[in-house]
């Protein structure tokens, strides 16, 4: 027969590893590239690493010093590609919507449409969307925009920190939903601007 003693520390061991078990369990399961992980993930749009730092200049040809820039607010920069196609207005309007759904804090985003083909048609630009920012091909800040964008298509849709770094890019085709979801957590996490 076990005696008091022994029974007593049989108790303790199994009190203990009913305490510890799912521990040892949960991170055994973590750790052992199970498939207990969840694949799903919460960004819509391509992080880029490493971000890339846009030029610090006003924006838009004949502005003064403190014209936009894309050094304090958020920027979403719509790409364009000539004539704006329905691709470009629907990235036009997407942003338009995105920016209008974060209520509060729709003025610490802003929009930036960049034609890197032609002259975009200005009378819809200010018709349809007044506060955009248009920065014109050919201007000294186009020039150093292009190779910071690297590869894209017209219809792409890139998001900058108020620091200026390009973070993300959401890929022609991606919805309104998505680019809201990560730009509203981005911007409850942000601690700059």
């Amino acid at each position: 027969m076990i005696d008091q003693q022994t029974r007593g520390r049989l108790q303790l061991v199994l009190v203990g590893i009913i305490f510890v078990g799912p521990l040892l369990l949960a991170y055994f399961l973590y750790y052992s590239n199970s498939d207990w992980l969840p694949s799903a993930r919460t960004a819509h749009g391509l992080l880029l690493t490493p971000p890339r730092l846009l030029p610090d200049t006003v924006l838009t040809p004949g502005s003064d010093m403190d014209g936009p820039k894309f050094r304090g607010k958020w920027s979403l920069i719509i790409i364009g590609a000539g004539q704006c196609t329905e691709t470009c207005k629907d990235a036009l309007y997407a942003t338009r919507q995105v920016r209008r759904a974060l209520g509060r804090d729709d003025g610490r985003v802003q929009r930036v449409f960049y034609d890197e083909v032609a002259k975009p048609d200005l009378t819809f630009l200010e018709r349809e969307h007044p506060t955009l920012v248009i920065v014109e091909p050919g201007s000294p800040v186009s020039r150093e925009l292009i190779p910071v964008l690297g590869d894209h298509v017209a219809g792409d849709i890139f998001l900058a920190d108020p620091l200026g770094n390009l973070i993300m890019r959401f890929p022609q085709g991606t919805g309104m939903k998505g680019i809201h979801s990560d730009l509203k957590h981005l911007l409850k996490i942000s601690q700059i601007g």
